[in-house]
């Protein structure tokens, strides 16, 4: 089976790093995005691996709405990048809890965030696909679970880094969409 994506969009990874374990990159998701994904920071949390994937900034479809919400965001996290997670916490004999966000619609381009938490069989579950579906980078409810025997092709591999106390604070990731 070949993973297969819009022409829209492209799919991530982590790519390797001295600084991060095997653990954590073989269990990072595959994501489909029409945005470039920049980079991925790990937090540990709770037995959980935290992904923090970074894109540049959110893009309003309308261009003063767009603006005005850039400034927003400046002032409420410290700058316009979007940082949204995708959590996997290791649970007993091969299953997974896995959490993040999708939404719900408010009304046109208008996002309610909603948390969503889902048990995955590791066993038949080698690799996690998910799809952003959003403007501002909300994921699709349903996740991809692929077998051992998927081939990857064009994956994007993405600079992954250990978050630390400095990015916390410079992003504030305290107002910022967590797991828990």
């Amino acid at each position: 089976m070949v993973i297969h994506t819009s022409v829209f969009s492209s799919v991530y990874t982590c790519d390797k790093s001295k600084n991060i374990e095997n653990f954590v990159i073989e269990h990072c998701p595959l994501i489909e995005s029409k945005d470039k994904i920049e980079s991925i920071g790990i937090e540990y949390k709770n037995s959980t691996i935290i992904y923090r994937i970074i894109w540049e900034d959110e893009f309003y479809p309308n261009q003063l709405i767009d603006n005005i919400y850039r400034v927003y965001r400046k002032v409420k996290y410290g700058s316009a990048k979007d940082i949204e997670y995708f959590a996997i916490r290791l649970k007993e004999k091969q299953y997974y809890d896995i959490f993040f966000e999708t939404y719900k619609i408010l009304f046109f381009n208008i996002y309610k965030h909603r948390k969503i938490h889902k048990v995955i069989n590791g066993n038949s579950c080698k690799k996690i696909k998910i799809k952003v579906d959003t403007w501002n980078h909300l994921f699709n409810k349903n996740i991809e679970c692929l077998s051992e025997n998927v081939q990857y092709k064009n994956i994007i591999k993405v600079p992954v880094f250990n978050i630390g106390e400095d990015f916390k604070k410079r992003y504030k990731l305290k107002n910022r969409s967590n797991p828990f």
